[in-house]
């Protein structure tokens, strides 16, 4: 995660590959470290969600992240707490309108029909506030075909720190259909529920890792390709559980890093000048990016940059390669790199996507994409099971590589 020792190790590993493989630094940075500031909402302790029964006594300890996880990204949530007391199945959306006595120092269970008919998590506050509502268990349908996740995937999405601002609101846990029903029968025989949520908002000092292959040629050097893959993911889960994020994207940097290392070894310098930049913060909210693109390291504007984001390739599940532009409008960036794929033999496909660090650049107007392998399905994302063994497969790692390589042969040799 952004801000922790690993980050701070991943990205002295990488600005030391860039060292040893010969890539230079950018002339406005002192070092391959563009630093700045963002919020990360950091684990501090393991998050828990227990049955008890009257007396307090242990019935049943879920598993974090397989049968819950936690939200801190809904106004009025209290992202750090403990709360212990009964549970109150909703039975209706009416419910959970002017019944302040009722609601009142409870846990609420609401089931996902429930759920749906109240809209969003900033909705369901809205009903309930002034309630003195201490914790809320929130079912969620991961076999619901819109839910494009098949099971409860880890987010760390920060919100500047004022926004946490909450002690006294409610603690809230989502939890997928089994777990869920659990709870609400052993609520409904009267034991208790007890919830912990144990986070903390930070401001942490971060870097963007930024290595330079320099144009050759006087009339295209200020021509700028960039390479880009965010190096963090979503941490430690303090439970003796974390999540090493093999797909998610150390396999993006693990790429960006092998093409650098090909372009160096290569017998002519590219005539345009390449970056490669591995990004941080892209989990938090893209903050590496968008931190890069208000600072860049070499004037950027529509006609001379264009963006190629490397973020989960070479998935064991075979699927794909998405080519995620973040509008519907087609690009020549994205054309090309079609066309490219299939003359390598790969199979691809067009989306629309804007969940990655590629959306900040086009944002102003930069040709920019991702190319990503769409397995947001697999049980593994955004969970410890994230591992190179269980979601990489080697060749298909090394096709996204050659396809990489291919484009810029074709465009930053010309």
């Amino acid at each position: 995660m952004a801000g922790s020792n690993g980050n701070k190790l991943t990205e002295d590993y990488i600005a030391n590959y860039f060292d040893n493989i010969g890539l230079q630094k950018a002339e406005k940075l002192n070092s391959y470290k563009q630093t700045y500031t963002q919020t990360v909402m950091t684990t501090i302790g393991a998050p828990l969600l227990q049955i008890l029964d009257k007396d307090g006594k242990l019935i049943k300890d879920f598993i974090y992240p397989d049968n819950f996880i936690n939200s801190g990204s809904t106004q009025g949530i209290s992202v750090s707490g403990e709360v212990n007391t009964q549970g109150l199945i909703i039975s209706s959306k009416d419910e959970l309108k002017n019944n302040k006595e009722k609601l009142n120092g409870k846990i609420l269970i609401i089931n996902k029909d429930i759920r749906s008919q109240v809209g969003t998590n900033k909705e369901l506050m809205a009903m309930i506030k002034g309630c003195g509502v201490k914790g809320l268990v929130l079912e969620v349908d991961i076999t619901n075909s819109r839910n494009p996740y098949k099971h409860l995937p880890i987010s760390p999405y920060a919100m500047p720190a004022s926004f946490y601002d909450n002690q006294n609101g409610p603690l809230l846990v989502s939890t997928e259909s089994i777990t869920f029903k659990e709870i609400s029968d052993s609520a409904a025989q009267g034991n208790l529920i007890h919830i912990k949520s144990d986070y903390e908002p930070k401001e942490v000092e971060v870097s963007n890792i930024i290595g330079v292959i320099p144009g050759s040629d006087p009339k295209l050097k200020d021509e700028y390709i960039v390479i880009g893959g965010h190096l963090d993911h979503v941490g430690d889960n303090k439970n003796g559980t974390y999540n090493s994020g093999a797909l998610d994207n150390a396999s993006g940097v693990a790429t960006l890093m092998e093409v650098a290392k090909a372009i160096k070894e290569a017998k002519e310098p590219p005539k345009k000048t390449i970056l490669f930049i591995a990004f941080n913060g892209e989990e938090e909210g893209l903050f590496g990016a968008y931190h890069y693109v208000e600072n860049p390291v070499f004037p950027m504007n529509k006609d001379n940059t264009v963006v190629i984001n490397i973020d989960m390739v070479g998935s064991k599940n075979i699927m794909p390669l998405t080519l995620g532009n973040y509008s519907e409008l087609e690009t020549k960036l994205r054309e090309d790199l079609f066309k490219y794929a299939k003359d390598l033999g790969m199979e691809c496909t067009k989306a629309k996507e804007s969940a990655s660090d590629h959306t900040p650049f086009a944002e102003r107007d930069i040709q920019a994409l991702t190319l990503i392998h769409m397995d947001i399905e697999n049980p593994a994302y955004h969970t410890p099971k994230d591992k190179v063994e269980d979601t990489i497969d080697q060749e298909r790692i090394g096709q996204v590589a050659k396809l990489v390589l291919y484009y810029l042969d074709k465009k930053a040799y010309n």
